[in-house]
């Protein structure tokens, strides 16, 4: 069974994120701290990580960074609402960024249920590759 760790400071996407893997056959482990993700990151072989990347403390561009130093390293998806009223451009280079560091895909809020479902579904078959 595939594990896949989603981080998200704010609590009521990290609830909908979760229930949309829920028809995943893989365990799903949810954390609104990003420093305890690391923690756990550190200690158990995880598939797929889905981090947000405005946090506090530790945000997702430091956490991609991070786990970029793990041995056995998970694909990461980086989920981000973007700045308010950011244009296409400032996405896009938000997103070369986070890709820099080690994130396979990026996301942006607001998005649909089957776009993060395609997304993980797409980069498990990859790993399986």
């Amino acid at each position: 069974m595939k594990k896949i760790v989603i981080v998200d400071d704010n609590h009521f996407q990290l609830k909908l994120m979760r229930s949309y893997l829920k028809d995943l056959n893989a365990e799903v482990k949810a954390f609104s701290c990003s420093q305890k993700a690391w923690e756990y990151l550190q200690a158990e072989k995880v598939d797929l990580l889905i981090t947000d990347i405005m946090m506090p403390i530790l945000d997702g561009i430091e956490l991609c960074q991070r786990v970029a130093t793990l041995e056995s390293r998970p694909l990461i998806i980086a989920v981000s609402a973007g700045e308010r009223g950011a244009g296409v451009f400032k996405k896009i280079a938000l997103g070369h960024e986070v890709c820099e560091q080690g994130a396979n895909e990026v996301l942006f809020k607001p998005f649909y249920e089957e776009d993060l479902v395609m997304k993980v579904n797409n980069l498990l078959q990859f790993e399986a590759v």
